[in-house]
């Protein structure tokens, strides 16, 4: 083997190229294990609310649940109010949302022409002030039962279309909530 260089060009044996080649691997690792471990602890700070939702009847229509996040001022005002997450069941069962720090409600409502859009008439579960939930710390709400009245209705005037939102990744979902 020649290991003559040319003038200003330096010599790389095979052994030197594995090296660097080892090196620059365990570079590119520890980035990429510093932005999951950055991700992981960004990820703990969200909450994970859940429960499930049912009818006062036994009718199998769709049901929409909203996360609703307080943006401040009075509680019982429902401009106060954002919905920023929903979770659409084909009828009664669980639901699950992850969100960050903030003072969050549920909404829900039976879809009776299914088009997720609320009309007024269809069944509605307003904001319960005292199932309100805090997030703060990665803490847990998994015990929330939501029963839509067959007689509740929204204290809004017109539809409400919980579909105008655009799906998500999960990352951008986070960044929302």
């Amino acid at each position: 083997m020649n290991t003559r260089s040319l003038p200003g060009r330096p010599v790389f044996t095979p052994c030197i190229l594995s090296w660097l080649l080892v090196i620059g691997i365990y570079s590119l690792t520890g980035c990429v294990f510093h932005d999951v471990r950055t991700q992981q602890s960004k990820m703990e700070t969200f909450c994970r609310i859940g429960g499930s939702v049912t009818t006062e009847h036994d009718q199998a229509r769709p049901i929409l649940v909203g996360l609703v996040r307080h943006a401040g001022g009075a509680l019982e005002e429902p401009q106060n109010w954002h919905l920023v997450d929903h979770f659409v069941l084909e009828s009664s069962g669980r639901w699950m949302f992850r969100a960050g720090p903030a003072t969050y409600g549920l909404v829900a409502f039976e879809d009776i022409n299914a088009d997720s859009v609320y009309q007024p008439g269809e069944p509605f579960l307003a904001i319960n002030q005292r199932q309100l939930v805090t997030c703060d710390d990665g803490n847990t709400h998994f015990d929330l039962a939501l029963v839509i009245p067959a007689e509740g209705r929204s204290r809004l005037d017109g539809s409400i279309d919980f579909m105008k939102f655009q799906a998500r990744t999960v990352r951008a979902q986070l960044q929302q909530s």
